[in-house]
C-alpha cells in the first residue's frame, strides 16, 4: 500500500472520476466542519475534530464515506438506496453523491463528538465546582447534584417540565439515576 502524506496526494492518486467524487465529498465535509484537521489514517482521507469525524476512501468500483456506525444508524432510513455496512456508505463510480445527506450526517457527527466531549468533561472537579445551579427551580434543589446538572443540561428547569417527562427519559439523562427519580416522585 502506498503511503500518502496529504489528502491531496491521496485523492490525486485515483482516476479522475474517482478523484472528482472524493474532492466533492471533501468539499462538503469541510464546508460543514471547517475546523476539521485533514489527515491520512488507515490509508484513507480522515477528518478529525479532536477525534475522528469521518473518513472518505476511493476504491476500484466505488468511493466510500465512513461516518462511523452511529452515523449509519441515525440515517439508516435515508440510506436505503445505497450499499451500506455497519460504518460505511458506498457510492458506485460515476453515481451522484447525495451531498445534502452527507451534510446532515457530518453535522450529526459534529454534535455527537461535542456531546461526548461535554459528557466527559462535565464530571471533572473544576467543572462541577463552577457549575451554575441557580437556573434550576428551588424545589428541585433537593435532588442530588448530578441529577440537577442533568436536568439543567436537558433544559428542564421547572418541576412541571420535569414531571411532564417519562421515567425512561429522565433515567436516560447522564447523571439522573433511580435514586433521583425516587426523590422526585416522593
Amino acid at each position: 500500500m502506498q503511503k500518502f502524506k496529504t489528502q491531496s496526494e491521496y485523492i490525486n492518486s485515483f482516476p479522475s472520476v474517482v478523484g472528482k467524487m472524493l474532492k466533492e465529498m471533501r468539499r462538503v465535509i469541510l464546508e460543514e466542519a471547517p475546523m476539521a484537521e485533514q489527515t491520512i489514517s488507515y490509508g484513507m482521507a480522515a477528518f478529525r475534530v479532536k477525534k475522528t469525524l469521518v473518513y472518505i476512501g476511493g476504491f476500484k468500483n466505488h468511493v466510500s464515506f465512513f461516518p462511523t456506525s452511529s452515523g449509519i444508524k441515525a440515517f439508516r432510513s435515508e440510506l436505503t438506496e445505497y450499499k451500506i455496512s455497519k460504518g460505511t456508505i458506498q457510492f458506485k463510480i460515476g453515481e451522484k453523491i447525495p451531498l445534502q445527506l452527507l451534510r446532515k450526517i457530518v453535522r450529526f457527527r459534529i454534535k455527537e463528538l461535542q456531546s461526548s466531549k461535554n459528557k466527559a468533561s462535565s464530571c471533572d472537579r473544576v467543572s462541577v465546582a463552577k457549575f451554575d445551579y441557580s437556573q434550576l427551580a428551588q424545589e428541585l434543589h433537593c435532588l442530588p447534584k448530578p441529577a440537577q446538572r442533568a436536568l439543567i443540561r436537558a433544559g428542564l428547569l421547572s418541576k412541571k417540565s420535569v414531571l411532564s417527562k417519562t421515567d425512561d427519559f429522565l433515567l436516560s439523562l447522564h447523571g439522573f439515576g433511580p435514586k433521583a427519580l425516587q426523590m422526585l416522585r416522593n
